[in-house]
């Protein structure tokens, strides 16, 4: 099947578009972002709490599958999207966890008001 082994996210294959890569995790009942990615390493690292790891992780769904982009490692996609706050969902202060910045506090707002629950692939990213 055309694009099959770039759905794994491993960076090999063709880029897939994020919808894509997500309907294979699936097929094969695999988390989209697992309890043992490297992204809640860094995160746990620089104090970036679960619940900013999940908001991070919607807002990166919404604005990907609108954009259509395609890409051969979406886990690694999201990594990079974590480590450099693509959206501005959180700042640090010295000594403190992360904490919603305004932007992070308008994406909040944005999927309550939507009502839009977190998908099984979410929950166990979180």
């Amino acid at each position: 099947m055309p694009g099959k082994r770039g759905a794994r996210g491993s960076g090999s294959g063709a880029p897939v578009e994020l919808a894509t890569w997500l309907a294979a995790c699936r097929e094969r009942s695999e988390s989209a972002i697992p309890a043992n990615d490297p992204v809640f390493r860094y995160a746990d690292q620089v104090g970036i709490g679960r619940d900013l790891i999940a908001l991070c992780w919607r807002e990166f769904k919404r604005r990907r599958q609108q954009s259509r982009k395609r890409q051969k490692d979406w886990r690694q996609t999201f990594r990079n999207c974590v480590e450099a706050n693509w959206y501005g969902l959180w700042y640090l202060a010295a000594g403190e966890p992360a904490r919603l910045s305004s932007k992070g506090e308008q994406a909040q707002r944005f999927f309550a008001a939507n009502d839009e629950p977190a998908p099984p692939d979410e929950e166990q990213a979180a």
